[in-house]
């Protein structure tokens, strides 16, 4: 009799560990996937406010405003010089202007003047990786007669 009482013992001990082991995989993938959709959530917010930020700056090209006027006057903290047209945003983790040393991305901006046409390239970029997150390129024309190819 004691006998039949190990032995239905070790079976309910077995299954049990089973359903254990069956719970931890499943927990384990459950919370892969929640890593994951933080990590897709995080990326595109970031490319929505890049995008946001980038355009908003590529607009301003494009309407034909003195760019550098037009940082000195809404970015506090930009970076640049007028003489290369090469200026820098920085922004950090939450997205708000700041210092370069608090940097998470920050926004590129080169212009280039040929003649009659400028060129723009507006990039925001990771800090730490240096991947670009959003850029476009804009060119424009500024003024007299434009030859035909």
């Amino acid at each position: 009799m004691k006998r039949k009482q190990v032995k239905r013992s070790s079976i309910f001990l077995l299954e049990l560990m089973i359903a254990i082991m069956f719970f931890c995989l499943s927990s384990g993938v459950c919370i892969r996937l929640f890593v994951k959709s933080h990590t897709v959530s995080q990326d595109t917010q970031n490319l929505n406010m890049a995008l946001s930020q980038v355009s908003a700056v590529a607009e301003v090209f494009r309407s034909g405003m003195d760019m550098q006027e037009f940082l000195e006057r809404e970015y506090l903290e930009y970076e640049g010089n007028e003489e290369d047209l090469e200026f820098f945003i920085y922004y950090d983790k939450d997205w708000q202007e700041c210092r370069k040393e608090e940097a998470e991305f920050y926004l590129s901006i080169q212009i280039s003047e040929d003649g009659q046409e400028s060129t723009g390239s507006f990039s925001m970029k990771n800090m730490d990786k240096k991947e670009e997150i959003y850029g476009v390129s804009l060119e424009k024309y500024t003024g007299g007669q434009r030859d035909e190819k």
